[in-house]
């Protein structure tokens, strides 16, 4: 196994991550259901009026090349509530998995998250 210096292997990482949303940029990504992503909403906002106006942006669909059409799954790309949508989301599949793998963990487990981007390193390759 190549062994680099902590520096460069963080520099690595986020070169790829990088190359990645690079790559992805006029793609949807989500595909979460609605109804699923309203239920963990749901579990932070108490206000019916905020989490209608939310499901009005979840059901507003898309419009290409002129022409409208509905979303079965996903956030609408580029919303202003997109990223709050994803942080939400995150924070009960993601960070709360991370909570749950350090206990069981050997090593050190590490995650650098922002909005939707995340870096997630394992101190032993096995775990990773």
């Amino acid at each position: 196994m190549l062994r680099l210096p902590h520096g460069e292997v963080a520099i690595n990482t986020l070169r790829a991550v990088r190359v990645s949303k690079r790559n992805r940029r006029d793609k949807p990504v989500c595909n979460i259901g609605k109804d699923h992503l309203m239920e963990m909403v749901g579990r932070r906002i108490a206000d019916t009026r905020v989490l209608r106006l939310i499901r009005k942006w979840l059901d507003a669909g898309v419009i290409e090349d002129g022409e409208w059409s509905g979303t079965e799954k996903g956030t609408p790309q580029g919303a202003v509530i997109s990223p709050l949508l994803a942080n939400i989301y995150l924070h009960y599949v993601l960070d709360q998995w991370t909570d749950q793998w350090r206990q069981k963990a050997q090593g050190d487990v590490i995650i650098v998250r922002y909005a939707d981007d995340a870096v997630i390193g394992f101190q032993h390759q096995p775990e990773a």
